[in-house]
């Protein structure tokens, strides 16, 4: 039976994957719930929350670190949170910012809830994930995000009052120290900074009121697909797309993994709009478009990932979805578009040096 669970971005991976360095481990572990590097490039890629927080779990006790969450935290680069991170960057002032992330927080994790408290003289922002399992490298994890992210974007190493956490405490204080600078209050009803309040009018380093209205449309057209993929279309697009390379993408298969009948399963897809067949299909030219960018992928292989079962049901499929183009012309245009812009790039270079 396929299991409903929360989702979160992929992009959250991203400080864990360069804390890990070269361990092989972790991108096994990755490939293994079927993120590979294609995946982990995707702006709207989700991931299951339970399987993340299971792998934050074991790359603590394989690295020895019961402290890895505040460390990959700590490791936050500008650009990590794509669409999100653009519209609050942008914004004037932290206290904008955080609540342009907290309208915006489902693209970041489908169950975090995100809100800010002012009051006398301090400000809390205070963030919780609405989904076990949780645990201590989770919590530490995204409090340590947050004060990173504030500090990137302020230009302000501002120390904490005092961090609330929702576990008990730990052995390893000093790193609590070092990320925050504040006293750790634990066994809290939620994760919290808690900083003065003058804090939430510092300007953000790249404030501009235009881009930041660009920025939060982008952000909130994405936050609709996410949604839309949230419901029972986006489970039968998700295992559509797993099935796709066994070739068994049929309507039963599906039903039986959602432990519904066909006829419940077709009555859904019609409330949402959409059928099994749209979202195949669907599947298929995105996938497609995304595997002809990769010139080391042939196209007789492409037609096999996407599950035809020769290379002319393909073509007709593309060009059906294209008007009339064929797999080699889009491949064609992508590659001379490709080498025009490297050619701009290199010629701004050269320029600018």
């Amino acid at each position: 039976m396929y299991i409903f669970e929360q989702t979160l971005s992929i992009r959250l991976v991203w400080p864990l994957i360069r804390l890990a360095g070269s361990d092989p481990w972790l991108t096994d572990q990755l490939a293994q719930m079927g993120i590979g590097p294609r995946e982990l490039g995707s702006p709207e890629m989700r991931a299951p929350h339970r399987a993340l927080t299971r792998l934050l779990e074991q790359a603590t006790i394989r690295r020895a670190e019961p402290s890895v969450g505040l460390k990959a935290g700590r490791d936050y680069q500008v650009g990590d949170l794509e669409a999100l991170e653009q519209a609050a960057n942008t914004a004037p002032s932290l206290r904008d910012a955080i609540h342009c992330m907290t309208r915006f927080q489902r693209l970041m994790h489908s169950a975090l809830s995100m809100e800010l408290e002012e009051r006398d003289d301090v400000g809390l922002w205070r963030a919780r994930i609405h989904e076990p399992p949780q645990s201590a490298a989770v919590n530490d994890y995204a409090l340590s995000l947050a004060a990173t992210f504030a500090r990137a974007h302020t230009g302000i190493p501002e120390p904490m009052l005092e961090v609330h956490v929702e576990h008990e405490r730990t052995t390893y204080a000093e790193e609590y120290a070092r990320t925050f600078g504040g006293p750790v209050r634990f066994g809290m009803p939620h994760n919290a900074l808690v900083f003065r309040r003058g804090y939430l009018d510092a300007p953000m380093r790249h404030a501009n009121p235009a881009l930041h209205a660009a920025c939060e449309l982008t952000a909130r057209d994405q936050l609709l697909r996410v949604a839309q993929r949230s419901g029972v279309k986006g489970k039968v697009r998700e295992l559509v797309t797993s099935q796709l390379r066994s070739g068994d993408t049929r309507m039963s298969t599906v039903a039986e993994s959602l432990a519904m009948s066909v006829a419940t399963l077709r009555r859904r897809l019609d409330e949402e709009g959409t059928s099994h067949t749209d979202i195949l299909d669907e599947v298929r030219h995105e996938l497609a478009k995304t595997y002809l960018r990769d010139p080391r992928l042939a196209i007789s292989e492409i037609a096999f990932m996407l599950g035809f079962a020769h290379v002319a049901a393909f073509y007709k499929a593309f060009r059906r979805w294209t008007g009339g183009g064929t797999p080699a012309s889009f491949r064609g245009r992508t590659a001379q578009s490709f080498q025009l812009n490297q050619a701009d790039r290199d010629s701004s270079h050269s320029q600018s040096a």
